[in-house]
């Protein structure tokens, strides 16, 4: 009851301070499997999304929150817990990897559904990809807030358990750094249901070329050179190389080498056997206000 009257008073209070309102183009609100989400990052994202949604739907949505905001205070938990029943993700960097860590927004949003509810996305799915992320063990200065590599494939193995099509994308690959595991990766993202896969060069553009160097020469002094020395070699003499068709598999021997054992590996495990295909015939562009409906 009391959680119950709380939920009438944030909503109210939202509304109120916000004047946030949900205008559905094209997708109607129904109790059905979807994710909702922001495209910004703040802690009022999910307060506002499940403010939005018609009251039967908040009821069976589950948000998925900041473990480290939202359980700092007593009582800021028990709104989580008991007015909307979210779904705590651990954004906490620690120096040491734990062998277990908690899940990331992928893995949590699977386990708080159950299987069986998977199987109108799987159906749904029939014609389609769900991407997932893959690469190698990336060490906690790498990519301090991602999940795990074996978390990342329990949760690959949990959606193609429940017939949902996958896909892994090992990426970005790093020469002379994270190159020697492609055939590795693909071997376990294959024993966890993966059927397609695909790679991408790493990519500099812009600022991130400063920003990939200064983290290279802090935690690899010994290899930085070599490493940027390859990069080089097969984006023309370049840390980047944003020309289409180039910038994502790269040229010169080293790309191309690193190309054919990608498909030699996948070749091997069976992977990217089938090409799926699209259905457009599905497509609705949604009707906007005040656009005039068609005829036929």
């Amino acid at each position: 009851m009391l959680a119950k009257l709380m939920s009438l008073l944030l909503l109210g209070i939202v509304r109120f301070l916000t004047g946030s309102q949900a205008r559905w183009y094209g997708c109607p609100p129904k109790a059905e499997q979807r994710i909702y989400f922001a495209n910004h990052q703040s802690h009022a994202d999910m307060v506002l999304i499940w403010a939005a949604l018609p009251e039967e739907l908040r009821s069976i949505t589950r948000p998925i929150a900041a473990k480290d905001y939202w359980t700092k205070t007593p009582f800021r938990q028990w709104i989580t817990t008991a007015v909307f029943n979210a779904v705590y993700v651990d954004r906490q960097a620690t120096p040491a990897r734990a062998a277990d860590p908690a899940p990331g927004p992928v893995t949590a949003a699977t386990t708080a559904v159950p299987v069986g509810a998977l199987d109108a996305l799987a159906a749904a799915s029939a014609n389609a990809d769900t991407a997932m992320a893959g690469g190698p063990d990336p060490s906690p200065d790498a990519l301090p807030r991602a999940a795990t590599p074996p978390k990342r494939l329990h949760t690959l193995e949990t959606l193609a358990k429940a017939g949902i099509p996958t896909t892994v994308m090992v990426a970005p690959v790093i020469p002379a750094l994270n190159d020697s595991e492609i055939e590795s990766i693909l071997k376990a993202a294959s024993a966890a249901g993966a059927e397609s896969a695909g790679y991408v060069l790493l990519r500099l553009p812009l600022e991130v070329r400063d920003i990939f160097r200064e983290w290279l020469m802090k935690e690899m002094p010994d290899r930085a050179s070599h490493v940027m020395s390859l990069v080089r070699s097969m984006r023309q003499g370049k840390d980047y190389d944003a020309a289409w068709g180039r910038r994502m598999k790269g040229t010169g021997p080293y790309a191309w080498s690193i190309g054919r054992r990608f498909e030699l590996a996948c070749t091997k495990l069976k992977l990217n056997q089938q090409k799926t295909r699209l259905e457009p015939a599905k497509f609705r562009p949604p009707v906007m206000k005040g656009q005039q409906l068609p005829l036929f």
